[in-house]
């Protein structure tokens, strides 16, 4: 249906400096071209603190954009507001600060 909501969650373990998140374990998510990237919740996974507000660089057919959240919470949505033109979208966490972490990503993005 033309202009609805989706969703799609991946995940990410900076364990062996792995930086991009993965949607079974896929690093490239395919979607609908011209679809909108809405915005991307990212869940830490430890539940204390502190929690640095979070990087995302967005690869798409164009140059890459940075996207940084606004808070300092577990759980930080970073509004994106994008158009992916070709639909392959990465997400990769940009910040060598998060070593041996791990994180849950939840994406909202509508079709065109």
């Amino acid at each position: 249906m033309s202009g609805s909501i989706h969703y799609f969650h991946g995940s990410l373990n900076t364990k062996d400096n792995e930086t991009f998140f993965s949607l079974n374990s896929n690093v490239s998510v395919l979607l609908p071209e011209k679809s909108y990237i809405l915005n991307i919740t990212v869940l830490f996974n430890k539940t204390r603190g502190p929690y640095p507000r979070i990087p995302l660089k967005i690869f798409y057919s164009g140059p890459a954009k940075i996207f940084i959240s606004k808070t300092t919470t577990q759980k930080q949505t970073i509004e994106i507001n994008f158009e992916i033109p070709n639909g392959i979208l990465m997400v990769q966490l940009h910040s060598q600060a998060f070593m041996n972490e791990k994180f849950l990503m939840f994406v909202k993005y509508r079709v065109p």
